[in-house]
């Protein structure tokens, strides 16, 4: 559940570099789930964005390295 979340909250551009003022506002437009041609504008500060990126590549990684049980 947590995964889908994160996954819904990942923006659809291209990461923003991490360069520059962290309190800066940066909008994008995300794809609204359900639709395919809704899409909100979403805002937050760079610090923000780059945290939820490092959120996301942390999960991702951590699904990658978990053992996997055999089902016998």
């Amino acid at each position: 559940m947590l995964l889908f979340l994160l996954l819904q909250a990942a923006p659809v551009a291209t990461a923003t570099p991490a360069a520059g003022d962290p309190d800066k506002l940066i909008c994008r437009r995300e794809a609204v789930t359900g639709t395919h041609a809704r899409r909100r504008k979403v805002c937050h500060t760079r610090a923000d964005w780059n945290r939820m990126a490092e959120t996301a590549r942390t999960v991702g990684n951590e699904l990658r390295t978990v053992p996997q049980s055999s089902q016998n």
